[in-house]
């Protein structure tokens, strides 16, 4: 891993619980020293989850129902978007649904948008290209996405990008800064024909791999040297190399109007679906005895 001088600031508090979240997934995919565990499970989930009674599983009933009780007891309203707005919630225990609960109009088969939670399939697809031997993590991105062959981004590897430490100038502000936000400019102005090539197009601002700063832009760029990488290959790459795999059946992945997969955001997906690829993760990367 490369040593960062780790400086987050003017990050809201779901900033920080989603970059927690993207850098254990990221550490596990790409790290040699993490021991994944051998997986060995009665079933896999690939056509759809098993369900039992919590009590099978050693939870009691009366657990769900507190759980339910606190997730789904809404304050606020939905003008000031402030307090709980839960909209599901499933709870899977060995690999069984223990318990499952939708409201605000959202049922079982309906997707949901994932909104950050993207950015760790971004990592998990540049993982399985690594795998396939089609790049490797310390290669300069420059090698994938040209835009950034000047003299000091050269030195930005995929590595950087895979833990946000590219160094470019990056604003991941919204209500705080709208004005000033480089990820509402790629995702709704300036940026949104190609997302790729805006965030490529920022000023290095820090050394490569010495300053931390979540960038919604890293992930769509990453994607977009994978655009490169694959060609032909790339519109299909997810869902034959991951979604399919683990059955994830009722997935959309948007992308912007270049043909790349707007990764920062726009993965859509069911909460059983979303389950599956939690599950991917829990069981260190195997799904059904395949890494």
């Amino acid at each position: 891993m490369t040593k960062l001088n780790l400086q987050l600031y003017s990050l809201q508090e779901a900033h920080m619980s989603k970059l927690l979240i993207y850098f254990i997934l990221t550490f596990m995919l790409f790290s040699e020293e993490v021991k994944f565990p051998t997986a060995k499970r009665s079933y896999w989930p690939t056509d759809d989850w098993k369900t039992t009674q919590p009590e099978k599983q050693g939870i009691g009933s009366s657990s769900i129902n507190q759980a339910f009780e606190y997730a789904f007891a809404r304050t606020g309203n939905e003008k000031d978007r402030k307090g709980f707005r839960t909209d599901s919630v499933i709870i899977i225990k060995e690999g069984h649904i223990v318990g499952e609960k939708y409201a605000r109009g959202y049922t079982e088969k309906m997707p949901h948008l994932s909104w950050s939670v993207a950015k760790a399939f971004v990592n998990t697809l540049m993982g399985i290209a690594e795998k396939d031997g089609l790049l490797k993590k310390e290669d300069s991105a420059s090698k994938y996405f040209p835009v950034l062959d000047t003299k000091e981004k050269k030195e930005i590897t995929l590595a950087h990008l895979l833990t946000m430490s590219s160094g470019l100038d990056w604003n991941e502000g919204y209500e705080a800064s709208p004005l000033n936000s480089s990820v509402i400019q790629m995702l709704y102005t300036l940026g949104r024909k190609d997302m790729a090539t805006y965030t490529a197009e920022r000023p290095l601002k820090y050394k490569p791999g010495t300053y931390l700063y979540y960038s919604s832009g890293d992930s769509n760029l990453l994607l977009g040297a994978l655009k490169n990488i694959l060609k032909e290959k790339y519109d299909s790459y997810p869902e034959e190399k991951l979604f399919k795999k683990i059955g994830m059946k009722n997935v959309t992945f948007e992308k912007d109007k270049s043909g790349n997969f707007v990764g920062s955001s726009y993965v859509y997906a069911t909460p059983r679906d979303y389950a599956k690829f939690g599950y991917l993760y829990l069981n260190g990367g195997v799904w059904s005895n395949e890494r």
